[in-house]
């Protein structure tokens, strides 16, 4: 697994990289490197890298107490047992002896092991030692401080394809100043399509500068990372018209493991809005509820998106974040969802982004007027 990851990935050098200030003390910078080469050997699965920056008598303590050896670790990430998808490191610290140092903090991560994802918040230690003027790595322990549906609010970024992708938009947003931002999933992410609304958005709005920020799959930990992450970038637009949520909910691929509770997805979203306030507090926020999904009003997944939009129904302020609920245009008068509407329950047809186009144009010309 190729991946060419930023400094803003993983700020592993100093937590103050996140903000393009690096102020690394010259007796500390190769122990951030060696700290830093081995997160990029474990995200490639370089198991020979990771055997060279790590001490033969390397240990890591998982968080179930067990001790899986430096051997035990090169096996599998060489067989592929186990894929290191991203790290998003946070509150670090480093202590420095002389020749061993220690480096704590915590991350979030998500991985693939034996075929099944795993993801969620770790505290970690690290013990680095010096040796032969080398710094290796000697130990990590981690423990677990969240669950992996406090996500939702974790800033987190996804596999090198995504962060490509991402990096693309960090350059746009320093290009362009437009007059509409989209931001969202694959839902926004769509517009773009041919055969979904890229004609529509023509149509309607054939003279606005629009910047789209949708990426297919993403949930609101991963707006929150690219945003924090340099999308915002030079750019004021006049109104952003957001709408995330609909993948935090419901089971993982796993089918068994559970994602977010509508709680904890209002809460993410109620983060992004938070930090678009905060980073550009002139734009307007059309702050779209959740599409309905799934054919029948009761099943499982419709109640829960009905219950998101009831409390993200409470961020509006209407002066600058203004809710605006136009799911049951998409819905039969039974509040049943039509195949014409969305085909695979989720998605808009080309009819479904017609419907939402007329639905909120009024508003969006109202907002950048």
């Amino acid at each position: 697994m190729k991946i060419d990851l930023p400094l803003t990935l993983i700020a592993l050098t100093a937590c103050s990289l996140l903000q393009g200030q690096p102020v690394v003390p010259e007796n500390e910078k190769s122990i951030w490197d060696t700290e830093y080469k081995w997160t990029q050997a474990s995200l490639k699965g370089d198991a020979k890298l990771r055997s060279e920056i790590e001490l033969k008598g390397y240990s890591l303590t998982e968080l179930n107490g067990d001790v899986r050896t430096r051997e035990d670790e090169i096996e599998e990430l060489t067989s592929g047992r186990i894929v290191y998808k991203s790290f998003s490191s946070h509150e670090l610290s480093l202590k420095n002896f002389e020749n061993t140092a220690i480096i704590t903090g915590r991350i979030a991560a998500q991985l693939v092991v034996d075929g099944k994802p795993l993801e969620g918040i770790f505290a970690f230690t690290d013990t680095l030692i010096k040796t032969n003027g080398v710094w290796k790595k000697a130990a990590t322990h981690l423990s677990q401080i969240g669950t992996s549906s406090k996500l939702a609010l974790e800033p987190v970024p996804r596999e090198a394809k995504w962060v490509r992708r991402h990096e693309s938009f960090v350059k746009l947003a320093n290009k362009e100043n437009p007059e509409i931002m989209f931001l969202g999933d694959s839902i926004t992410d769509l517009w773009r399509n041919p055969d979904r609304g890229a004609t529509v958005l023509k149509k309607h709005w054939p003279d606005t500068s629009i910047i789209n920020l949708g990426i297919s799959g993403d949930r609101t930990q991963h707006v929150l990372w690219r945003l924090i992450n340099g999308e915002i970038g030079n750019q004021h637009p006049k109104a952003i018209m957001l709408m995330i949520g609909t993948n935090n909910l419901g089971i993982e691929r796993d089918g068994i493991t559970p994602r977010n509770t509508p709680e904890e997805t209002a809460e993410g979203i109620k983060a992004i809005v938070e930090l678009l306030r905060s980073k550009l507090p002139q734009s307007k926020i059309l702050l779209l509820a959740v599409f309905p999904r799934s054919h029948l009003p009761t099943d499982e997944i419709r109640l829960q998106v009905n219950e998101v939009n009831k409390q993200i129904s409470k961020l509006a302020d209407d002066k600058f974040v203004t809710y605006l609920d136009i799911g049951s245009l998409f819905l039969t008068q039974d509040a049943v969802l039509d195949k014409s509407m969305m085909a695979d329950y989720l998605h808009p047809t080309t009819a479904g982004y017609e419907i939402w186009a007329k639905a909120v144009e009024g508003k969006l010309a109202e907002l950048i007027k």
